[in-house]
């Protein structure tokens, strides 16, 4: 019996493809100007295309308006947003996580009317009137908190319940009454210190809008 080996064929592709270059193509990169360095820097760095949007329009209107970047207008403008930035830096780190809290005014509103009733009102010492409505501050915030991580229910639907619970405490315990800055004045001055600032090269500046500098720059 005679047997045979098989025979190996080799394509015309495989006889050549050892002889085959194997350089890798290269291709010389344009990064020299100005808009494509400014295109990579956007693409690593997403987050300062809002912030480039808010320059150039600040820009635009200081060309407009060349008062607009008085220190005059920009105290004034640190002045109106103190409140608000104190809540948006606290929000900040909600909305960083993926949450969302509705409620924050109406906490913000209700620790104040607590403060100010008991230090104008009832008396009780400043100090003990702010320790008080901070604690039930961060009371309300943990009832907040442990109904989105305990109870795993969505926090907008959570903050929105809690947001017209906390407006209807305050009008309960305010009798929808204010208290004036007369009786704050000469009660509990201390209360409206954060309102209070001093002149600097003609701008006023509150002691209140420069703590919010501060832990702007520390949240930061």
């Amino acid at each position: 019996m005679s047997t045979t080996e098989p025979t190996k064929t080799i394509s015309d592709y495989e006889a050549t493809l050892a002889k085959a270059d194997t350089a890798v193509a290269s291709f010389e990169k344009d990064d020299k100007s100005i808009v494509p360095r400014l295109r990579n820097f956007l693409r690593k760095n997403p987050t300062m295309i809002p912030a480039l949007v808010l320059i150039l329009s600040i820009a635009a209107f200081s060309i407009i308006a060349p008062r607009f970047l008085g220190v005059g207008a920009l105290s004034t403008v640190l002045k109106q947003v103190t409140v608000t930035g104190f809540v948006a830096l606290a929000q900040t780190l909600i909305i960083l996580t993926a949450g969302i809290d509705l409620s924050v005014g109406a906490i913000l509103v209700v620790c104040s009317l607590v403060m100010g009733n008991l230090a104008v009102v009832a008396g009780v010492p400043v100090g003990i009137a702010i320790l008080i409505g901070v604690i039930l501050g961060g009371v309300m915030g943990l009832v907040n908190g442990l109904l989105v991580t305990r109870m795993r229910l969505p926090p907008f639907i959570v903050t929105l319940g809690t947001l017209s619970i906390f407006d209807a405490l305050k009008l309960w315990y305010s009798q929808s009454e204010s208290i004036r800055n007369v009786d704050i004045e000469k009660t509990a001055p201390f209360l409206l210190w954060f309102g209070k600032g001093f002149n600097f090269g003609g701008a006023s500046i509150s002691y209140g809008g420069i703590k919010l500098i501060v832990l702007a720059a520390i949240l930061w």
